[in-house]
């Protein structure tokens, strides 16, 4: 039987509308799926893009910036920075698109990344910082600075960190391509259900039995064809979703292809880039010339000239030939040529091809050129040249100057017998070094005007045929050969023949001269001497000048030392004479003190003993004074013959500065002025050393003024700048002045500006000032006059000498060994400590004293105060003798006795072992008063 289907049109009619809905759902959800993996490629792909452009601008950046401070390109700085700003906008336009994205579930906007790219910012610019550094610092910025390795480490951070980025990035992207195929396999799935819905929705509103079977059948049938087409539109559906999946890795593999592309591109412009410099290098910015040539031959094939091509500006510099000159022209019509210059080197290479070198001087020039050749086709060469003339300069001042120290080195150990010999053989030596054929020397003499022959060359005297030589001019007098002393400058004339305004011409007979120079020799200003050459077979220039000028100042040290020698020989000598006199004078003066001691002891003692005879006793006091002036003469005559530290006591200087004042005028046509503050400090001195100082200054004073005059002697207290007291002892004088070079010599040794002065007096006062802790200054106006002052410290010892005070013995008692090798000393010294109250033995010999000294301390009978001479001739003296006493007895009271008043003994006898000392000659009541102290133990 047979079944008819007989649809129901409005339920028919909902399942189409229906049906049509689930398709429509079908086709949105499909495109839908490939809408987002189109947007998803468009989104990827300028992500890649703007972070590959990101390191390419700063890769730019960086690498124009070496090449400018490298001076390898014609780039400026501006571009510089103009990368640098494309980097920043490439970077603001990556946060753009991660941070702005629209239509894509998935959002890009990854944290680690963002902080990823904040960090490339803050490189960026640090590499631009660096970057205005390192322009600033130019040159000190070289390959190897510090600011270049800081620079280079930015670099590589900033590298790091954009790798960093590409990494970060692919990671977003792969991990939103995985969520994009989730979301288009849902979408699919989706797409699929709604398929299956719909046929099921119509299969159970439409499902009938139909009495129909072939209308059922046929039924079947249609939904079976449904299935399948929905099979197949699912199979189209997985067939879309592998191409989506297929399409992302294709774009991975573009993206990739696309980033090995960029930097294969990038290589290749640097490596344009890099062949471009390297060409404009080795022509345009090379240092050398550069020029390119074109062999030209003749009929018969031999070349005969050649031809400019190019030229870089190098060439135009150093030949001073333009380019517009060059190109094209012939080498003889360009160089001014008979024949063009090293035409055969320049043809034998341009035919071999086998490159060449040589160094050569190019006279049209006057310079010297090191020039390489080589040929890139036959026919043409191509020549890079240098200027090499300082060089060779160079290398000939350096010949010079080697041959120049040879030269002085020789000289200094030329056993030359005289300055005439020496500077006759420095004079031959000048000319080889300057390659002269003859020269002079001559003295000069600035307050004369006037030049002393010292040394004409040997040639020179040959040529020369004039009967009498002259050997002294006057400046004046003098041509052009006196303009060195005159201008104080060099003179060169390299066409001596021809006319010269300073030209005077000179006497028939003279050496022939061709080529001149002549310098002035200084020493401290001065000018001391003027030398000359002449007839080099070159011009003199101004290398010849430093050449003889340097050897010069040389030769003159050396004649200078050479002088000095010869005056330290006689200084040595007048010294040698000086120690001897200075012995003789110590001896004579240590024997007139000891004749002074028996004198003045006697004296006082006969004084003492002498109550009621006062005239007789007047005319004892008198001799007593004359002795005592007798004794500053010895303690003169010992400062000048051993120097040594002052015995110093504490007076007032008024008596001192008078008598040594007038001491010195004895005689003289010179009177004296004397001035003294009230209430004069008292100071500590060893009366005979400052008496001489002022003797000097006086004497000193009175030679200034030869025609007589007044010296002023002022003596007051004074506060330093520090507030320490002085006493001041200034003296004046109205001579000539001290000039203004010598004043800080005045105090040297054997330093006088007197014919006949032995330059020690300054020098004496001098020592003997600052032995006493004082200083000495000068003020000196010429023609008006000096004035030295002599700073004194104040004494703060409340003991001064009163020479007022009435003279007495001071008693005591006690057992006293004198030892003094002059038995005349021995008995007086006796008398006199008798005549006091003590007991007295006397010996000659320090040995004797010892044993003496030991025997009586083992019986008992010690000795209270052992007396001894510092010095006995040919025995032992108190200075060893003290030794063996205070090895007997710690405690020994000694006093030494001595005439030579500076020896360090005598000024710090308590050092020494001694209690007590007193100079000879001494006066019975000094005497007295040093025994009567060292009982008291004052001065132990």
């Amino acid at each position: 039987m047979i079944f008819q289907y007989q649809p129901d049109r409005k339920k028919a009619g909902r399942n189409y509308i229906f049906l049509s809905t689930a398709v429509i759902l079908i086709v949105i959800t499909m495109s839908y799926a490939a809408y987002l993996g189109t947007r998803a490629s468009n989104v990827y792909a300028p992500l890649i893009h703007t972070s590959n452009e990101m390191r390419t601008q700063a890769a730019l950046a960086h690498l124009w910036a070496e090449e400018i401070l490298m001076g390898e390109t014609d780039v400026s700085p501006a571009d510089v920075w103009k990368h640098y700003e494309e980097t920043l906008l490439h970077l603001d336009d990556t946060k753009k698109r991660l941070g702005g994205l629209e239509n894509i579930f998935i959002n890009l906007d990854d944290l680690r990344l963002q902080e990823t790219l904040d960090l490339f910012e803050k490189q960026i610019n640090a590499c631009k910082t660096i970057t205005a550094r390192r322009f600033e610092a130019g040159k000190k910025a070289a390959v190897g600075s510090p600011i270049d390795i800081e620079f280079d480490n930015a670099f590589k951070a900033l590298l790091a960190t954009s790798a960093d980025i590409d990494h970060r990035l692919l990671d977003v992207i792969d991990r939103n391509a995985k969520t994009l195929l989730i979301i288009q396999s849902a979408l699919i799935v989706f797409s699929l259900l709604t398929a299956f819905s719909a046929g099921a929705l119509i299969f159970r509103f439409d499902r009938k039995i139909s009495e129909d079977l072939r209308l059922l059948d046929e039924s079947n049938r249609s939904l079976f064809a449904s299935n399948q087409q929905l099979a197949a539109t699912e199979q189209q559906l997985r067939a879309s979703n592998q191409q989506l999946i297929a399409t992302e890795q294709q774009l991975r593999a573009s993206n990739q292809q696309m980033i090995a592309a960029n930097e294969q591109l990038r290589a290749s412009e640097q490596a344009l880039r890099t062949s471009e410099n390297r060409y404009r290098s080795l022509f345009t910015d090379m240092g050398e010339g550069v020029a390119l040539h074109r062999i030209m031959y003749d009929t018969n094939g031999v070349a005969e000239n050649y031809e400019i091509l190019d030229v870089n500006p190098q060439y135009e510099a150093i030949l001073g030939i333009s380019k517009q000159q060059a190109v094209g022209k012939k080498a003889t019509e360009i160089y001014g040529t008979p024949a063009p210059p090293y035409l055969d080197i320049f043809a034998r290479v341009a035919e071999t091809g086998d490159p060449e070198r040589f160094e050569a001087f190019f006279q049209p020039l006057k310079k010297h050129f090191s020039i390489s050749v080589s040929s890139f086709e036959k026919g043409l060469f191509a020549t890079i040249f240098l200027d090499i003339t300082e060089r060779k300069k160079a290398d000939y001042e350096s010949r010079r100057n080697k041959a120049r120290l040879e030269i002085l080195w020789d000289i200094s150990q030329y056993n030359a017998p005289s300055i005439q010999d020496l500077l006759d053989y420095a004079l031959e030596k000048a000319l080889l070094l300057t390659e002269s054929k003859i020269g002079y020397i001559y003295h000069y003499d600035e307050k004369k005007q006037e030049f002393t022959l010292n040394s004409w060359s040997k040639s020179v005297m040959a040529e020369c045929t004039i009967a009498e030589k002259q050997t002294l001019y006057s400046l004046e007098r003098t041509g052009i050969w006196g303009e060195a002393v005159r201008q104080r400058s060099p003179i060169i004339v390299n066409e001596f023949q021809s006319p010269h305004a300073l030209k005077k011409g000179y006497p028939e007979g003279h050496a022939h001269l061709e080529r001149f120079m002549t310098i002035p020799v200084f020493v401290a200003g001065k000018i001391v001497a003027v030398a000359g050459v002449a007839n080099k077979n070159e011009d003199y220039d101004h290398t010849d000048v430093k050449q003889l000028q340097l050897y010069m100042d040389s030769v003159w040290k050396i004649v200078r030392q050479t002088s000095d020698k010869e005056e330290y020989a006689r200084i040595e000598t007048q010294m040698q004479k000086l120690e001897s006199l200075g012995v003789l004078a110590g001896g004579i003066a240590h024997d007139f003190n000891n004749l002074l001691t028996a004198i003045l002891a006697n004296i006082s003692i006969a004084s003492y003993k002498i109550k009621s005879e006062e005239k007789a006793k007047e005319r004892l006091t008198e001799a007593e004074k004359a002795c005592l002036r007798a004794q500053d003469l010895t303690k003169q005559l010992l400062t000048f013959a051993k120097g040594g530290a002052p015995v110093k006591k504490t007076v007032y200087p008024e008596s001192i500065v008078k008598e040594a004042a007038h001491f010195a005028l004895r005689g003289s046509n010179i009177k004296c002025d004397f001035s003294f503050a009230e209430n004069l400090w008292a100071v500590e001195i060893d009366e005979g050393q400052i008496s001489q100082a002022i003797n000097n200054l006086v004497i000193n004073a009175m030679h200034a003024m030869p025609e007589g005059g007044t010296i002023r002697i002022n003596v007051e207290n004074k506060f330093s700048e520090e507030n320490a007291p002085f006493v001041v002892i200034s003296v004046s004088d109205t001579g000539a002045g001290i000039p203004e070079q010598h004043l800080n010599k005045i105090f040297d040794p054997y330093f006088t500006t007197k014919e006949k002065g032995s330059g020690l007096g300054l020098a004496v006062t001098y020592s003997i000032v600052k032995k006493h802790e004082g200083r000495i200054t000068v003020e000196s106006e010429t023609g008006v006059g000096t004035t030295f002052n002599i700073y004194l410290p104040y004494s703060f010892s409340q003991q001064k000498t009163d020479v007022s005070e009435e003279a007495s013995l001071v008693k005591g008692k006690g057992r006293i060994l004198i030892m003094d090798d002059e038995e005349i000393v021995s008995k007086v010294v006796a008398e006199i400590l008798k005549e006091a109250g003590y007991e007295t033995i006397c010996v000659r010999d320090g040995l004797d004293a010892v044993d003496l000294y030991g025997r009586a301390l083992s019986e008992g009978k010690a000795f209270d105060v052992v007396i001894m001479d510092l010095t006995v001739p040919g025995g032992m003296g108190g200075k060893e003798a003290i030794k063996k006493l205070l090895e007997i007895n710690p405690d020994v009271k000694a006093i030494v006795s001595s005439g030579y008043s500076n020896d360090p003994i005598m000024s710090e006898h308590s050092k020494f072992g001694f209690s007590g000392m007193v100079t000879k000659p001494y006066t019975a009541v000094e005497l007295c008063k040093t025994v009567s102290d060292v009982l008291k133990n004052v001065n132990k």
